[in-house]
């Protein structure tokens, strides 16, 4: 319980990268099949790899449409 004070909401910033992280990795789900253990190394990588370059590029577009916090 003490440490439910430290729990931090995601926000709406952080919220909307993600999206484009789930967005990016929806295809290789579809490719590669939803039970990830059956994955290879090499599979996880580029699943992985796929989701941060999702988020990364939905937080420039964020940036580069004056949407971003900062």
């Amino acid at each position: 319980m003490e440490y439910i004070k430290n729990v931090r909401r995601r926000t709406p910033y952080e919220l909307k990268a993600r999206e484009g992280g789930v967005e990016a990795a929806g295809p290789l789900v579809e490719e590669y099949g939803p039970d990830l253990s059956a994955w290879s190394e090499e599979q996880v990588l580029i699943f992985v790899g796929t989701v941060w370059q999702g988020c990364a590029d939905r937080m420039r577009s964020l940036i580069r449409d004056d949407q971003a916090p900062f």
